[in-house]
């Protein structure tokens, strides 16, 4: 058998020979079996699709056809057709090697259709089925809020602060964005900011206050679709809004009720208490009734009922207190008037009847202003008489023979008084015979000095009133007469005999009442009113130091020997006299009074706000305290420092001198005597109230451990210029005065660099500096209190801690360590030591020990040192620590709706009680200037034991790691006043709280406040 093969172009050709046997013959066949090889073009894709379109864009995809034709596809071919023409057209004229193509150029709004063909070597293939047909035009896709992107749809933030709203959005063509606040379409409104793009739309705040709290909507549309709406609601943390509707509930004698709504606007905390102000109509300053009123009504007590009043009331927050709502016009604290006493008929005639009474014994507290009076007839009902300024009057218009009934009211400012009612009483006209009364000119003669006026009253009685002349050598003349009685009796005044003459000068006017923008006067009436009765008066000022007097403008004539002079000048010194007037002219001037100053009333000083001791020794304590929130409106003089000691009552006053400073150092005192201080004000009208330091105060010296002062003028970084200079100080306090040592990292100090220290400061100065001085400089204070301390306590033992003292002269041989049991006065020995430490075991739980340490050497043992303080044996202590390493920058991210978990790992003995709190930070600022804040605070949780005595705040300014101490004694409130900043910059402040174990961690830090005054009216 013989096989082979061969080549033909491109196919293969297999022939076979095969040869078959017989017995007598054979066959030879030929099986030829062809292979082909043959490469074809590849088949036809799929029908392209358009899947994304512009007005002059599509995007064009397929897929690769399912047969390549034995050789791989290389590219296509991409066509296509304007429906408006029967021409296909090649995209681009190289083939295409993706299985998707972006096709240019397209008119807008026209259609078109694809067709793709695939290439492999053999060639191009088939074209694909014709696509449908695709409009170029841009998409449409309907404006909604963009949820992919993360957003706030809650804003808190305080007052003065910038806020942005921010809004995704999405949708083609880009949408268009409306804002509005409620109802209102804020788009056009100046005061915000706007800022749209088509991803986004913004709505900024400036500077926020209260007014800007509330829902703010956002609406976006296309034309494609509804148009969509967004509320985003802004809570501004603020002072509250002005209180509404403030009214006097209820008005009585020197009690007036006010009620009131609450604010509108809570500035996005709630109302804590309200403030309740009052302020003399006379004057312009406020006075405070009440800090702690929690309701909306609020009674006024103890009022002057001859003062009108405004009244207002604020709302405050934990961000300080808000606007004052104030009462329009003044009020006085009144009441209506008593009833009248004594109604009476005076006179009768034929239509009217004439009634008397006296005044009511109480008027209310305000001015009668007049009384009403009302008649009726028997079986008619009350009607109007008519009403009177005088306790008389004459009711009209009457039937003659009727009898009338007639009650009596006083009024004043408050309202009408109860009637007090009289008859009935019968309409006729009485007749009385004339007659005279002589019984004061018995022998009918009155004599009188040449040159004098003389003055006769007669009394005198008639009905119908008598007609009257006088006579003189039967020459008639002038008579004055007046009714002066209630028995139809009469009076005539006989005067004139002589001309008229001015009246004499009045008394010298005397202020009775000084504001500082008014004077109340009072003056005597003349002595002699010159024969004529005084019409008015002429008061006259001018101004201290200068000669002219100017009249004292009024709108009514000056009828009563009083008058209250307005609008001076505050601080200025005035003098005046006053002149009567009658009917022969201006009388004589009065005398001139002394200066006054138009000045708000003074007093004396309140006490000091804080007193307390700031230093001791054995002999001597030293005081601080801080100035009186009010000085009496005049300047503080001194002080008066005054002591008492141990259980004693009676007061000494330690200071010959007034003390000018806030400070003072007790000196002569018993060592280890307990002393109360006491600390007065003393102004030029005299000495304050006091204030008594918080608890008595011991005459020992005073062991503290060094501590550095660091103030804003400290620099922690130096740069200097080769070949310059510079000086490393700092200040520091401690007792004893600590040693100062400066060291210098990885080297030693330069022989240019020279340490100066005094008591309380240590400096470093290097001269001709050079890259040798570069580095880190470290200054060590030390100082030796002599104590014993415990260094460790667990159950049944305690390890003690000391300092070697001075061996005086011979070696330390050892230390002997003593225990007493507290309760007991037996001293046990427990142990003996080389070193400086032992511990004490075999002790008792729960009991309290002292412990003492003598030192020996070879003249023997030296005066033992006792501890500070017992310590009670018990359980060791932990102090409680949580691990927040695991948490990056202690802040947890979580997305709306979602859940998470905080796991703290947490430390201490015995096991810490574990609770969690949701706060946004424990101290808050508020009442921001531009050089002031107020800071607040919470208490402590556990105040360690013992109570809290002080706090201290510390304050830094941003980008600085320094703080710095505030306040210069401790701060007795959880709120403090910080003052003096620097207009523009931005502060943190941490408070420490003080009880007697000593200082606490400090708080976490606030917020950044920068110090500037706030904008607009809140």
């Amino acid at each position: 058998m013989h096989t082979s093969t061969f080549l033909v172009n491109e196919c293969q050709i297999l022939t076979l020979q095969q040869l078959s046997f017989h017995s007598d013959s054979y066959h030879l066949q030929f099986l030829n079996i062809f292979v082909v090889n043959s490469i074809v073009t590849p088949g036809q894709p799929r029908t392209p699709e358009v899947n994304t379109a512009t007005k002059t864009t599509m995007l064009v995809e397929w897929d690769k056809p399912g047969v390549d034709g034995g050789s791989a596809v290389t590219g296509y071919y991409l066509e296509r057709r304007d429906k408006k023409s029967l021409r296909w057209i090649r995209v681009y004229k190289d083939p295409v090697t993706d299985v998707k193509q972006t096709v240019y150029h397209l008119t807008e709004g026209n259609e078109y259709q694809y067709r793709v063909c695939a290439i492999n070597k053999a060639g191009e293939g088939p074209f694909s089925d014709a696509s449908d047909f695709y409009k170029a035009a841009d998409p449409v896709e309907e404006a909604q809020i963009d949820s992919d992107v993360a957003m706030r749809t809650h804003y808190i933030v305080k007052a003065g602060k910038d806020v942005e709203l921010s809004v995704p959005l999405k949708g083609r063509p880009a949408p268009t964005a409306s804002w509005s606040k409620g109802e209102e379409c804020i788009d056009r409104n100046p005061k915000y900011e706007f800022h749209h793009s088509d991803t986004a739309t913004v709505l900024v705040m400036r500077e926020v206050n209260r007014l800007d709290t509330g829902k703010y909507t956002v609406k976006i549309e296309n034309g494609v679709g509804e148009p969509k709406t967004l509320t985003l609601s802004v809570k501004v943390q603020d002072t509250p809004a002005q209180c509404r509707n403030l009214v006097m509930k209820d008005v009585t004698r020197g009690k007036v009720t006010l009620c009131w709504e609450p604010p509108l606007l809570d500035g996005g905390a709630e109302i804590t208490n309200y403030i309740v102000e009052k302020r003399d109509s006379s004057k312009r300053s406020y006075s405070a009734v009440t800090s702690k009123c929690t309701e909306t009504t609020y009674t006024i007590e103890d009022l002057s009922e001859k003062t009108s009043y405004f009244f207002r009331v604020l709302a405050e927050n934990e961000n300080g207190v808000g606007d004052p709502c104030d009462t329009l016009e003044p009020v006085k604290a009144t009441e209506t008037p008593g009833p009248v006493k004594e109604v009476s008929m005076k006179d009768s005639s034929k239509t009217s009847v004439t009634l008397q009474w006296l005044k009511p014994d109480y008027d209310g507290g305000s001015i009668i202003s007049d009384y009403v009076i009302e008649k009726k007839a028997q079986g008619e009902e009350w009607s109007l008489g008519g009403t009177s300024r005088q306790c008389e009057f004459e009711v009209k218009k009457l039937k003659e023979h009727s009898e009338m009934f007639f009650r009596v009211a006083a009024r004043n400012d408050k309202g009408q008084g109860d009637f007090v009612e009289t008859g009935p009483i019968k309409v006729i006209d009485y007749i009385i015979t004339p007659e005279a009364s002589l019984a004061e000119y018995p022998d009918g003669t009155v004599s009188v000095r040449l040159g004098h006026n003389v003055h006769i009253e007669l009394p005198y009685k008639g009905k119908p009133r008598p007609a009257i002349l006088w006579l003189k050598d039967n020459l008639k003349i002038k008579i004055f007469t007046s009714s002066i009685s209630s028995q139809c009796t009469h009076c005539t005044h006989l005067s004139n005999l002589f001309p008229p003459a001015t009246p004499d000068a009045p008394g010298t006017p005397d202020a009775t009442e000084v504001t500082g923008e008014s004077i109340t006067l009072s003056w005597t009436p003349p002595t002699h009113d010159g024969g004529n009765p005084i019409q008015y008066y002429i008061l006259e000022k001018r101004e201290k130091k200068t000669v002219r007097f100017y009249k004292v403008m009024t709108k009514k004539p000056i009828v009563e020997c009083a008058h209250k002079v307005l609008h001076l000048t505050e601080d200025m010194e005035y003098e005046f006299r006053v002149m009567a007037v009658n009917d022969a002219g201006v009388g004589t001037p009065s005398n001139i009074s002394i200066p006054i100053k138009a000045a708000e009333p003074k007093d004396i000083p309140c006490a000091p706000s804080v007193v307390c001791v700031s230093d001791s020794t054995n002999t001597s304590i030293s005081l601080e305290w801080s100035r009186p929130a009010d000085d009496g409106g005049m300047e503080i003089l001194g002080y008066i420092v005054e002591m008492v000691k141990g259980d004693a009552t009676d007061w000494k006053r330690v200071n010959e001198e007034l003390v000018a400073e806030t400070n003072y150092v007790v000196t002569g005192l018993q060592t280890g005597a307990e002393y109360k201080f006491r600390v007065a004000a003393v102004n030029h009208v005299g000495r304050g109230e006091e204030r008594e330091i918080p608890e008595p105060a011991q005459a020992v010296d005073r062991l503290t451990p060094p501590q550095v002062d660091i103030d804003a003028s400290f620099k922690q970084t130096h740069i200097v210029k080769a070949g310059g200079s510079v000086c490393l100080g700092i200040h520091f306090r401690g007792k004893p005065i600590p040693t100062a040592t400066w060291v210098k990292e990885e080297g030693e100090l330069g022989v240019m660099s020279e340490i100066t220290t005094t008591d309380g400061y240590s400096s470093l100065s290097i001269e001709n500096c050079s890259r040798n001085d570069t580095g880190k400089y470290t200054v060590n204070l030390e100082n030796s209190s002599g104590t014993v301390a415990f260094k460790e306590v667990t159950r049944g033992s305690v390890t003690l801690t000391w300092e070697s003292p001075h061996d005086g002269g011979s070696r330390i041989q050892g230390y002997v360590i003593e225990a007493k049991p507290k309760g007991t006065d037996k001293w046990v020995v427990v142990g003996n030591t080389k070193n400086l430490t032992y511990v004490v075991e075999k002790l008792n739980k729960g009991d309290e020990y002292d412990f003492r340490v003598k030192a020996k050497n070879e003249a023997g043992y030296s005066k033992p040192k006792e501890t500070l303080a017992p310590v009670l044996v018990k359980e060791p202590h932990i102090e409680p620590a949580a691990d927040l390493s695991e948490i990056t920058n202690q802040l947890i991210t979580c997305r709306s709706g979602s859940t998470f978990t905080i796991d703290v790992p947490i430390s201490g003995r015995p096991a810490p009680k574990i609770t969690w709190k949701l706060e946004e930070m424990r101290l808050k600022i508020f009442n921001v200037t531009a050089n002031t804040m107020t800071l607040k605070w919470e208490e402590p949780y556990n105040d360690g034991g013992s109570k809290v005595t002080g706090y201290w705040i510390e304050k830094k300014e941003r980008n600085n790691i320094l703080w710095v101490r505030e306040n210069k004694i401790p701060c007795f409130e959880c709120y403090y006043k910080m003052e003096n900043l620097v207009e523009g910059l931005e502060y943190q402040f941490r408070v420490y709280a003080m009880n007697s174990a000593g200082l606490s961690k400090a708080s976490e830090a606030s917020k950044g406040a920068v110090a500037q005054n706030p904008v607009g009216e809140f």
